[in-house]
């Protein structure tokens, strides 16, 4: 039914595309992020809910530059996603708020990046 010559080519291409697709998965791009730090919470009554606000608003904030969209005359760049809104300052403090009007809660976070590096960053 196959020869030798058959199942060791079959062998051979099966092998090979296995090694081409672990390759591709390897040199995929990374995007570059902008790392951001809670330092200051607000709107929250009962410390029982601490878990809670940091479930929406985590000590680490870490997201794509990409998702960024800058405004024309504004120093600040905006990034909504569902009811959160955050905001970068020109000085690279993020403000995060939730968008529904049911909730009063901000969290602030200081950012390694400045809205023209995370907009230069998108560039690249």
């Amino acid at each position: 039914m196959f020869g030798s010559k058959n199942i060791v080519g079959l062998s051979f291409a099966v092998s090979f595309v296995l090694l081409l697709s672990c390759i591709a998965n390897t040199t995929s791009s990374h995007a570059k992020t902008l790392s951001c730090e809670r330092y200051s919470e607000s709107g929250i009554i009962d410390k029982t809910l601490q878990l809670e606000y940091d479930e929406k608003y985590p000590t680490q904030f870490i997201v794509d530059v990409n998702v960024f969209k800058a405004k024309a005359g504004r120093t600040s760049i905006i990034y909504t996603s569902g009811y959160f809104r955050n905001t970068l300052l020109s000085n690279g403090k993020l403000i995060r708020t939730i968008t529904n009007a049911m909730f009063d809660d901000t969290a602030r976070y200081k950012c390694d990046m400045k809205p023209e590096e995370v907009l230069a960053a998108q560039n690249q």
